[in-house]
């Protein structure tokens, strides 16, 4: 049981950790740009992807990426208490 307790807790640190880093990167890249990554985790970077960008004015865009940005801390502290959990130092 204590092993499959310790792989979902990994599970959930590698998870929450690829999604912080991932919503991380797209929140400042919407703040500095101004407008969205293109594609989905920017595969609109990739030739040929044919990405069709939404009208957003870029001050919308901007605020988006702050929202964007508190959704990765979320993920990131998650990540953290399923790494401390899987250390054994939580409570």
């Amino acid at each position: 049981m204590e092993v499959l307790k310790a792989a979902a807790l990994a599970t959930g640190c590698v998870g929450a950790l690829i999604a912080g880093v991932a919503f991380m990167v797209a929140g400042v890249y919407e703040i500095s740009a101004g407008r969205r990554p293109p594609g989905f985790l920017g595969s609109g970077f990739l030739p040929g992807s044919g990405v069709v960008e939404a009208k957003w004015s870029e001050n919308k865009w901007r605020q988006n990426g702050l929202t964007v940005v508190a959704v990765a801390v979320g993920f990131l502290m998650i990540s953290l208490w399923a790494l401390l959990a899987l250390l054994g130092l939580t409570g």
